[in-house]
């Protein structure tokens, strides 16, 4: 597969709040704490800030993986998938963690953003067999589809999300009750999310990722929060 590519981080500089300095290198969009001489102030909500931020970092670094992410709101596609992004859940993960890029399958999480329609689809079964349900009739022509494979998986101590991209094509649908259907039994996966995407030249459809993996619940809890906080050295008031 040939590589694109990159699709271009236009802000790079300090984010005050999060206290981190984002910048492209290479192909890559890196986050790192920011370099400070005044003392240092970290309340709860700073905290919590700093996971979300640099968790959604990750997940656009997953994302963007072989095939060109596209958000096409605002000011870049990046910037856009970090908003969104940072609506999500905060899970919290240690200073350790972080540096082995762990990463978790978040509920709703943005794939795309766009103008053409929404693709309606949900996870149930076509005779018996896991399946990709959608309310498409027919394969509109000239549209390419994307089918995003979120795959959470524990590499060594901690928990990280690989993303993959497939083009099925119309010979890969079954025709079902209500519209077409994807069926296998990876569809069946507890730990893997899925997101179809229609592609039109430059325009897209809005989906968010389907998934039953609760994982993440894991990485929400107040001993969670207790752990990551300590690999930071705590909060500090002023």
């Amino acid at each position: 597969m040939s590589k694109n590519k990159p699709n271009g981080l236009v802000f790079t500089g300090r984010i005050k709040k999060a206290g981190l300095t984002v910048y492209r290198w290479k192909d890559r969009t890196i986050a790192r704490p920011s370099i400070s001489r005044q003392p240092e102030r970290r309340t709860r909500a700073q905290f919590d800030l700093r996971q979300r931020l640099g968790h959604s970092i990750v997940l656009w670094q997953m994302l963007d993986c072989g095939v060109k992410p596209m958000f096409n709101a605002g000011i870049n596609a990046y910037a856009r998938f970090r908003s969104l992004a940072m609506a999500l859940p905060t899970v919290y993960l240690p200073a350790d963690a972080k540096a082995q890029g762990a990463s978790l399958l978040l509920p709703d999480m943005p794939v795309s953003e766009g103008t053409l329609p929404e693709v309606k689809q949900w996870l149930g079964e076509v005779e018996g067999e896991a399946a990709l349900l959608t309310g498409l009739q027919e394969i509109p022509r000239r549209v390419e589809l994307r089918l995003y494979q979120l795959m959470q998986r524990m590499e060594g101590r901690w928990p990280v999300l690989r993303i993959g991209v497939s083009h099925p094509t119309k010979a890969d649908f079954q025709q079902v009750e209500g519209g077409l259907a994807l069926v296998g039994s990876q569809f069946a996966d507890a730990m893997t999310g899925w997101a179809l995407v229609m592609v039109q030249g430059e325009r897209c459809s809005t989906q968010r990722a389907l998934s039953r993996c609760e994982l993440y619940k894991e990485y929400t809890t107040e001993a969670a929060y207790r752990e990551a906080l300590a690999s930071y050295g705590g909060l500090k008031e002023r």
